[in-house]
């Protein structure tokens, strides 16, 4: 591998708990913005993919949607512990804005240091439970930002989540990135510009249909002034396999950080050879596991690190975690 970037969208679906949830699939589009292409090695990104969510009312917020998410996943509740986490990272942005008769409101936020997701609301016309729903296009603005000083990348992504029982669609937002600057933790509040363009119906249809014509735009900050807790771990050795040699090679990975949304770390990636570190896997203390959602990597100046970026696939409470699995690795948290 060399110094190119690489940027890969693949989805893994939980079927069980798609069925269990009669969760809807992706709707919409990804938009991905590529920086500096010679410091990134690698990108394999997933976003948003295997989120799964019942078409049932999930609350007032984005909480509810959290909560509803969890039980889809876990087959269980948020614990008080985890939920206190959701709230800490979540807030109310309450904006609403009228177009062709269709009302689109930005609801809430949650916010991590590097990531957000925005809980989207879509009522004025009779939807179908049967159908899926969408945008035909949406650019997101971020002030300050990560991609002005050329060193990172960063992908959106809208899902439709289903019908409340009142009928409102609903959408969620998220946006995730890494950065070269990633190891330093950034809680400046963000300037959020958010414009969507036609709302279409695409379940089972090979063209989008345009439902109704026109813009929804937003502007709004997002407040990330709560620092996250971070637990740094020790070096950990492992075994990954060599894809030109078709062996398996020790390595070190070393500068291991969790925090309540993401797992990093660094090992020297021998020049593109090892294959992807990609299982990696959240233990907590009940038995319950959380996967990641995406990886993202890029090589340090020495062009020897590889700097690895792991988004949980939903923010969790450190506190309860038991361990976490890398590979064939577990680690075991003090």
């Amino acid at each position: 591998m060399t110094n190119e970037n690489i940027l890969d969208a693949i989805g893994e679906i939980n079927e069980e708990a798609v069925r269990d949830a009669k969760a809807y699939q992706v709707a919409g589009v990804r938009h991905f913005r590529h920086i500096r292409a010679a410091l990134i090695a690698a990108m394999i990104a997933a976003l948003l993919m295997g989120t799964v969510a019942a078409a049932a009312t999930y609350g007032t917020d984005i909480q509810g949607w959290f909560a509803a998410q969890w039980e889809a996943l876990t087959g269980q509740p948020m614990s008080n512990n985890q939920a206190e986490i959701i709230d800490h990272l979540s807030q109310s942005v309450g904006l609403s804005q009228s177009a062709e008769g269709v009302t689109v409101s930005v609801d809430s936020a949650a916010a991590g240091d590097d990531c957000f997701y925005l809980l989207l609301r879509v009522s004025g016309m009779e939807l179908s439970k049967r159908c899926d729903y969408g945008f035909e296009d949406f650019e997101l603005e971020i002030e300050p930002d990560f991609s002005a000083d050329a060193s990172g990348i960063g992908g959106d992504g809208i899902t439709y989540l289903g019908l409340d029982n009142d009928k409102t669609a609903l959408m969620l937002l998220k946006h995730e990135y890494v950065s070269t600057n990633n190891a330093e933790q950034d809680n400046s509040s963000l300037d959020i510009t958010l414009s969507l363009t036609n709302l279409v119906r695409n379940k089972n249809a090979k063209v989008d249909k345009v439902l109704a014509e026109g813009e929804w735009n937003f502007t709004f900050t997002l407040d990330r002034s709560k620092f996250l807790q971070v637990v740094k771990l020790p070096d950990t050795k492992m075994q990954v396999y060599n894809l030109y040699t078709h062996e398996a090679v020790s390595i070190t990975i070393t500068d291991i950080e969790l925090t309540c949304t993401k797992l990093r770390f660094q090992y020297d990636y021998h020049n593109g050879e090892l294959a992807p570190i990609n299982e990696i896997t959240a233990i907590l203390e009940n038995g319950i596991t959380i996967d990641c959602s995406s990886v993202g990597g890029y090589v340090l100046d020495d062009n020897v690190t590889l700097a690895c970026s792991y988004q949980w696939r939903i923010p969790i409470d450190i506190d309860e975690v038991a361990a976490i699995q890398i590979g064939n690795m577990r680690i075991d948290i003090p």
